[in-house]
């Protein structure tokens, strides 16, 4: 990866942005995206872009580490298709944050490569109205078929040595990478990948063409709900679903941290508002995330809030993050690997036994980099990975 100028200049604008108008998201004040504001700034002919917002951190290590324990902040991190970095920081006294950092990573097409890139496009377009036109309704049933007998167990997961035998170790049905693509993960073979639009700005023919040749269901955003994810308002969500909807993909909805049960919260207000316009959605992701360490207690809280959800949308519910973790102190803590394992037994024989359940998610495959949930050490499972292992 190397430093970009034009990078640079786009990210010290908007942590400037940031710090003059007193907020953190990656929607400027003046309505500028990461896109707009890169193309400002010079940096055109992209193939990719990515942006982590901050605030509030003293130091570069500071902010570091905690766009690390972020899973769509890592993701951006250590995507190496980026090639291009641009770093902005601005510190300014009296503010809510008193400092504001950005980081801008991108890609470009390869001198002599443009073109290329448009035959290809005309080619992919070519084909697959050769492949609608040939398509037929037993086709199409024959599809359903096939993503309904896809195991319940999958698990979200990051590429790392030993990820593959990982992966077929744990038996598990399906994952994902929080990415519209496998982010150079070779899975076992009959292990189906679920690609996902993290936020805003993965809205693009790029990904969505990406999500679509790669996948068969699509995640819509992730954690829309807070801030330091995709931090999106439901009505900026609902403004971008029909360009997920027309992917012609199973759509899940937006998958909210928390409060999924709530009348008026934010999954209400979109699922309210996707109806009143007639957006299709498909099935309920969701987080949980429990902070009662006795596995029993655990699964049964668990076990009632998707019960909730359920009752309130009537729809399939896809858990794709979940595990053992209390937050409220501020710094996550962890149970003992013995009492996250009996959770994830208990657990999982509810996630099984549950018909509206179509798909469940460990938080996360590796213990690399799962902050006290990883189930693998390489393609070794540890405690937790061995009751994960169990599961059917």
């Amino acid at each position: 990866m190397k430093n970009n100028s034009a990078l640079a200049k786009a990210a010290q604008r908007h942590s400037a942005d940031m710090a003059r108008h007193n907020f953190v998201d990656h929607v400027g004040s003046n309505g500028s995206t990461m896109v707009t504001r890169a193309r400002a700034a010079g940096y055109t002919g992209f193939s990719a872009l990515a942006e982590n917002v901050a605030a509030g951190e003293e130091s570069a290590a500071a902010v570091v580490k905690g766009w690390m324990k972020s899973p769509g902040h890592r993701a951006n991190i250590l995507n190496c298709q980026l090639k291009h970095l641009g770093v902005g920081y601005v510190k300014k006294p009296g503010t809510a944050h008193g400092t504001y950092w950005t980081q801008d990573f991108g890609a470009t097409f390869r001198r002599g490569r443009v073109e290329a890139m448009r035959k290809l496009r005309l080619l992919v377009v070519l084909l697959a109205v050769l492949t609608m036109l040939a398509s037929t309704g037993s086709n199409q049933a024959d599809a359903s078929a096939s993503t309904a007998a896809v195991k319940k167990k999958g698990v979200s997961a990051w590429k790392f040595n030993g990820v593959t035998g990982a992966m077929a170790d744990a038996n598990v049905g399906w994952f994902y990478t929080w990415a519209s693509d496998k982010q150079k993960i070779k899975p076992p073979s009959g292990v189906e990948f679920v690609p996902m639009i993290w936020g805003r700005d993965f809205v693009t023919e790029q990904h969505l063409g990406r999500a679509k040749a790669q996948g068969r269901a699509l995640l819509g955003f992730n954690e829309p709900d807070r801030a330091d994810q995709a931090g999106m308002s439901v009505k900026e969500a609902l403004d971008l679903w029909p360009r997920l909807q027309s992917t012609g993909m199973r759509l899940g909805a937006p998958a909210v941290a928390a409060g999924g049960d709530l009348a008026g919260g934010w999954l209400d207000r979109f699922m309210t508002g996707a109806a009143a316009r007639g957006y299709r959605v498909d099935f309920i992701p969701l987080h949980w995330y429990g902070s009662d360490f006795n596995a029993q207690a655990a699964t049964g809280h668990l076990k009632n809030y998707l019960r909730a959800v359920h009752q309130r949308y009537k729809k399939p519910i896809w858990l794709t993050e979940y595990a053992l973790i209390d937050f409220s102190s501020g710094t996550p803590k962890y149970p003992t690997k013995e009492r996250q394992a009996a959770f994830v037994k208990k657990s999982t024989g509810m996630l099984e036994k549950l018909p509206y359940v179509n798909r469940y998610a460990w938080f996360t495959l590796s213990a690399q980099r799962g902050h006290g949930t990883g189930l693998y050490n390489g393609a070794k499972a540890n405690r937790v990975g061995a009751a994960y292992r169990a599961a059917r």
